[in-house]
Formats: C-alpha cells, sequence, structure tokens
C-alpha cells in the first residue's frame, strides 16, 4: 500500500519537524521554561495517526533533542553521567507514553468490532421480524390462516434469538469479571435437553433443518448451573442451525466423561473452517476478520460466550471442523468437587 505509507511518512517527518521546533524553542528558553510536557503533543498525534512504530520513533528524537539541550547549555559539567541519565528517564517516559496511546488505541478498535459484531448479529433476526410482521399483516388482510401462523412462527423465533444474543452480549464481561455467580443444583439431563430444543424448535422449522439427538450418557443427572448450561445449549445449536444448509441434520451428541462428567458434541453440516483458523474464533478482532472473508456466518458473541460459561463451570470447550465438511462443537462438564 504506497499511498498509506507515503502518508505515514510525512506524517512522521511533520512529527519530526515539529519536535525540532520545540527543541529550537526549549534551547532559546534555556531553563526559564519547561517545554518537556509540550514534546508529548507530537508524539502523541504520530502514535495515534500513524501507529506505535512512528510514535517510538517520535519519542526516540525527542528524548534526543532534550538530551542535546542539556549537553550544549552545560551540564555535562556538573556531572558527565547526568545528560545520559536523563535520556534514560526520558526516553522510558515517552516509550510508557506510546506505549498508552496504544492501548487505547487497540481498546477503541476493540470497542468499534464489538458494536459491529452487535449489529450484525442483530441485524438478521430483527430483519426477520420486520419481514414475518409485514407479511403478517398482508396475511391477515386476506385472511390466510395457514400463512398468519407460519409468519407468527418466524417473528417468535427472530424475538427468541435476538434475546439469546443479547443475552449472551450482557454476560460475557460478567463472565470475564468473575461476577455471574454459579447456582449448582443437580439437575436432569433429558430436560435440559428437552428445553434446549423447545427453544430452538422455531429456527430449526425456519432454516428446515432437523436436530437430531444422540445421548448414550448412562447418567441421568449431573450438579450443574442450570441456566447456563441451557444457555449454552441454545446458542451452540442456533449457531449450528444458522450455518446448516436446508434439509441437512444438526446434531446433538452426549457421552459419559470420566467418572462424573459428560461430553457434548453439536455437529453442523455448514461449509466449516481451515483448522489453523478455529482457534481464532475465540477472539473479537479474528473473528471480524474471518467475517470479512466470509468464512464466518452465525453468531461470533454466542461462542465467545460459551467458552466462558463452560469454563467457568469447570470445563473445557473447543472446535473442531474441515472446509466444506462441517463444524463439531465439543465441550465437556464434570461435576464440582464438594467443598
Amino acid at each position: 500500500m504506497p499511498g498509506d505509507f507515503k502518508n505515514k511518512l510525512l506524517l512522521t517527518l511533520g512529527g519530526l519537524l515539529l519536535i525540532a521546533v520545540i527543541g529550537y524553542l526549549d534551547y532559546l528558553t534555556s531553563y526559564q521554561f519547561s517545554l518537556g510536557t509540550i514534546y508529548l503533543a507530537p508524539i502523541a498525534l504520530g502514535a495515534w495517526l500513524g501507529g506505535f512504530y512512528f510514535g517510538l520513533v517520535l519519542a526516540i528524537a525527542a528524548a534526543l533533542l532534550m538530551t542535546a539541550g542539556d549537553l550544549y547549555h552545560g551540564m555535562i559539567g556538573r556531572h558527565f553521567l547526568l545528560p545520559y541519565w536523563d535520556i534514560l528517564i526520558r526516553g522510558a517516559g515517552f516509550l510508557l507514553f506510546v506505549y498508552f496511546i496504544r492501548l487505547i488505541r487497540e481498546n477503541e478498535k476493540k470497542a468499534r468490532e464489538l458494536n459491529e459484531f452487535i449489529a450484525h448479529d442483530l441485524k438478521t433476526p430483527l430483519t426477520n421480524m420486520i419481514f414475518s410482521l409485514e407479511n403478517l399483516q398482508l396475511a391477515c388482510s386476506r385472511e390466510q390462516v395457514g400463512d398468519r401462523e407460519k409468519f407468527v412462527r418466524i417473528g417468535q423465533a427472530s424475538a427468541q434469538r435476538m434475546k439469546i444474543l443479547i443475552d449472551s452480549f450482557l454476560d460475557i464481561a460478567r463472565l470475564n469479571k468473575r461476577k455471574l455467580p454459579l447456582v449448582w443444583s443437580r439437575e436432569k439431563l433429558s430436560e435440559l435437553i428437552q428445553l434446549s430444543l423447545d427453544t430452538v424448535f422455531g429456527l430449526a422449522q425456519i432454516r428446515q433443518v432437523r436436530i437430531e439427538v444422540d445421548n448414550q450418557a448412562q447418567r441421568e443427572t449431573i450438579v450443574t448451573d442450570r441456566q447456563l448450561l441451557t444457555r449454552v445449549l441454545i446458542n451452540l445449536l442456533s449457531n449450528a442451525l444458522a450455518t446448516s444448509p436446508a434439509g441437512s441434520a444438526v446434531t446433538l451428541q452426549i457421552n459419559d466423561y470420566e467418572e462424573n462428567g459428560l461430553f457434548f458434541n453439536v455437529i453442523d453440516h455448514g461449509r466449516g473452517l481451515p483448522g489453523g483458523e478455529l482457534k481464532n474464533l475465540f477472539d473479537l478482532l479474528e473473528q471480524g476478520r474471518l467475517r470479512k472473508m466470509g468464512a464466518l456466518t452465525g453468531s461470533g458473541l454466542g461462542l465467545i460466550f460459551c467458552k466462558r460459561a463452560i469454563e467457568e463451570m469447570g470445563g473445557r470447550l473447543w472446535l473442531e471442523s474441515q472446509p466444506g465438511a462441517g463444524t463439531t462443537v465439543c465441550f465437556t462438564l464434570v461435576e464440582p468437587k464438594p467443598r
């Protein structure tokens, strides 16, 4: 990108020129005024607009210029090490300042990516809701009973999908900060599965995708957080349905794991992903790149929520996938040890 490099080069040269002007003013005022903090302005501008390394260049230039001024004004006569100590302290201060600018830029970028994710993930169910309401109004005017029921189901499924996404978004931060309290209880596995299937039933009908359950676990109950595990299953099933072509099936497999745990697989037959990209699905910035490539169509927030939730309950979640062969989301759960 020659144009981009040229712009950054001009920005750096402008920053160096501004630092030189500040250095000259510093030389003219000698020690009557301290212009040390003024150097931060071009450094901040270069680091914010040009990036970390451009800010780094300006920080080093500012530290060298200030030290040259100290040498010129005779500080070497007091102690020959003092100017070099100054360049070390000032340089470290400027570099730390550039690093903070970099952190601010990264946080701003993550916030922007998060907003894009929320808008993208909510857009599809919101569009479906608008579509169903408009067609429901048309069906009512024509007294088409069958169509009315169909569009009501679409609206309900879309509203449920929006609720799942919003809940996931709100709870990711709470899980990261460990502020989401767990409520442990012994639950029937069959009830948790049925509750999850009932929730995504409407979406499965709209997508024309079957849901198959293959429960080979010998144990019938598990100690877990009922609400959190159910939401994980709903999220994973919803994502699998969203990526599966019409006429295919999504499979939920359950097996025993170790002495007191369960092993879950949620299998879809979507486009799949290369093995090297799987670990990137748990990072918002990398998900944004995959989504722009068209390799990611499901809910990125939901997947991140599921990983955080399973880890909070003491389990582990990972992905297995191949291009053209679909994706399998695997996770384990083990009952917590009695305290």
